[in-house]
């Protein structure tokens, strides 16, 4: 582990970059009496998503509507649940 103050991680900050890039842990202290610190980390590339990765973590509940009972739902009454519209037969 390669430990420096503010100033001397300032001088030195792209030698630092690049102990951070082949695996060396680097820890730079703001202050030394309070040991208030900080730790350089390289960022990874962002993980890429998983279809089907949440199976079996999201349940629903027994009475949610389905798609057929939503449907028909709207040919009941009449209107379209995602506008708030009515049918045209219903204005004439």
């Amino acid at each position: 582990m390669v430990q420096v103050n503010l100033e001397e991680a300032k001088a030195r900050l792209r030698d630092l970059v690049e102990a951070v890039f082949k695996g060396e842990v680097v820890l730079i202290v703001k202050n030394e009496e309070t040991q208030q610190a900080v730790q350089l980390v390289p960022v990874g590339a962002p993980a890429r998503r998983q279809f089907g990765s949440a199976k079996g973590l999201i349940v629903m509940a027994e009475d949610f509507p389905d798609d057929r009972s939503l449907a028909l739902s709207r040919a009941a009454t009449g209107t379209n649940r995602s506008f708030g519209l009515q049918s045209m037969s219903e204005k004439c």
